[in-house]
């Protein structure tokens, strides 16, 4: 008994799941920034502040109105940060909908716990801008978007499971009212 205990913790402790094996690790005082181009930071600003990328008429989101009528989440796999079919295909409609009214398009990128906080707000911004680009390429105005990464800081549930983290790699859309 003691043996298949041990046996099972030596097998979980080298299952390697982490996504920077995937992607090297950026140099301490660079983050990615518009259009994949590397941005200098100071101290450990990253770790502590989402990356933002305001449109024009950046607003934020604790200053504005939220409408109902728009709020969606869209999942995507681990490590990944590209849409399926059926999502592109309900962001095409929902372009179709924002176009008709006005105000800010708010895309907030998460991802699940796993991986170190530099690469998971890389990860969420990737994510943020693959729904972006969708929008855009819709009729959406770029001016009307802005961008968020929080990576793995806001989780939407807690757990630490398949089911959990698949909840928490998603990227949420909110159309925000300047009033």
């Amino acid at each position: 008994m003691v043996l298949a205990v041990a046996v099972a913790l030596a097998a979980a402790g080298c299952r390697n799941e982490n996504p920077a094996d995937v992607q090297p690790e950026l140099p301490a005082d660079q983050v990615i920034g518009e259009e994949g181009v590397l941005v200098e930071i100071s101290g450990d600003q990253l770790a502590s502040q989402p990356i933002v990328i305001p449109g024009e008429d950046a607003l934020e989101k604790t200053d504005s109105a939220v409408l109902e009528e728009i709020d969606a989440t869209f999942y995507f796999g681990f490590d990944q940060d590209s849409l399926g079919s059926a999502e592109i295909l309900d962001l095409k409609a929902l372009a179709e909908d924002l176009g008709k009214l006005p105000g800010t398009i708010m895309i907030e990128g998460h991802t699940d716990e796993r991986g170190p906080a530099r690469y998971n707000k890389g990860l969420g911004l990737r994510r943020a801008r693959a729904v972006a680009g969708v929008l855009e390429q819709n009729g959406i105005d770029k001016a009307r978007i802005q961008l968020t990464s929080y990576g793995s800081e806001r989780p939407a549930v807690t757990g630490y499971n398949e089911r959990s983290w698949a909840k928490n790699r998603r990227v949420e859309l909110t159309l925000v009212s300047a009033d």
